[in-house]
């Protein structure tokens, strides 16, 4: 027999937030993050996903950390790369047992045109323009992350590396999460 937990979430103030949202379903979310602004009381965000565009997890964690009323983050399944990001506004992150987490270094596909006329110092300047903001965007998330982990930059960055998923107890270990319910 299950035993029944002691947490309640209120559907009528909870928002989703699932695998592969686009920056589209970023404004969506944010647009009823400020409907349920309204009203006090605290919003449950619940998240289970692989991920989804870094563009959007940035607009997201933002207005949660500008949202009047308290966002309580609560990961049921996976909170992998940029879903993991957007948990880290949350003013409490909640993780079950069975959850599992995992964070990486930004990536995105390359989004220039080539034309037939293009010379290779074309080329060249357009992949490095690619390069430096990847490693901007890079920047932004490890700062993102260092706001709320218990371990430094370095160790950010070694974790980023290693691209392997956590465990909830792992992520609590580190900061990712406060609480296993």
């Amino acid at each position: 027999m299950l035993k029944k937990r002691p947490f309640k979430i209120d559907p009528k103030r909870s928002l989703f937030l699932n695998s592969g949202f686009t920056e589209k379903d970023a404004n969506t979310l944010i647009k009823q993050l400020f409907e349920l602004n309204l009203s006090k009381g605290e919003i449950f965000l619940q998240m289970n996903g692989n991920g989804g565009s870094f563009a959007g997890a940035k607009k997201i964690y933002d207005n949660i950390c500008l949202s009047s009323n308290p966002v309580a983050g609560i990961v049921a399944g996976n909170a992998f790369s940029a879903i993991a990001i957007v948990l880290q506004a949350c003013q409490k992150r909640y993780a079950t047992s069975l959850s599992k987490f995992h964070i990486h270094h930004v990536s995105y596909p390359i989004s220039f045109t080539l034309n037939i006329n293009d010379k290779i110092t074309d080329l060249t300047n357009l992949m490095a323009e690619e390069i430096l903001q990847l490693k901007t965007n890079d920047g932004i998330m490890i700062d993102i992350l260092n706001k709320r982990m218990k371990v430094g930059q370095e160790e950010i960055k070694i974790i980023l590396d290693s691209d392997t998923d956590m465990n909830p107890q792992e992520a609590l270990r580190l900061g990712l999460i406060d609480k296993i319910i």
